[in-house]
């Protein structure tokens, strides 16, 4: 049996681009410009930063107090809530990276493993995984629950940016 290698690749060619279609249209693939890489004044590409509850405290919300909202950054911040196990937020972390690679120096992305800390789980609210906090510098934080596309994730920095 001979093989038309021809109709063979065209066919490949179809599948690929069904696949490259899908892609885009879960949000696995993202083909929006993208602004350069942000550096920070090291010049080292901007990262995601893990903290810990009493980093929390500290850098963004002293929730012990039990006073109202009162954000302690100076930039605006995306604060990201996730479990180790949860396979959405593995697919999020490196939208975060990208997100904090394009903004630099604007924004600060943050990251807290939640289960750690039961108390700031259940004083946040935090229900799904992952969730995420967009913290202006002032005002009232908006929430953002699930795995979100890159876009989404820039749309939401541009209204805490303002």
């Amino acid at each position: 049996m001979k093989i038309d290698k021809k109709k063979v690749l065209k066919e490949i060619g179809f599948f690929a681009g069904i696949l490259l279609l899908a892609g885009v249209i879960s949000g696995f693939i993202d083909l929006t410009p993208h602004k350069t890489v942000a550096r920070t004044m090291f010049n080292k590409p901007a990262e995601v930063v893990e903290i810990t509850g009493q980093e929390f405290i500290h850098r963004i919300y002293d929730y012990t107090t039990g006073n109202e909202w009162n954000y302690k950054g100076n930039k605006p911040a995306v604060i990201d809530f996730y479990a180790v196990w949860c396979g959405p937020c593995k697919r999020l972390r490196p939208r975060l990276e990208q997100l904090a690679a394009e903004y630099g120096d604007e924004i600060v992305v943050y990251t807290i493993e939640v289960e750690k800390y039961p108390e700031l789980m259940r004083v946040m609210g935090i229900q799904v995984f992952p969730t995420l906090l967009f913290v202006p510098v002032k005002g009232t934080p908006t929430i953002g629950q699930g795995l979100m596309s890159l876009k989404t994730l820039r749309d939401e920095v541009e209204k805490i940016k303002k």
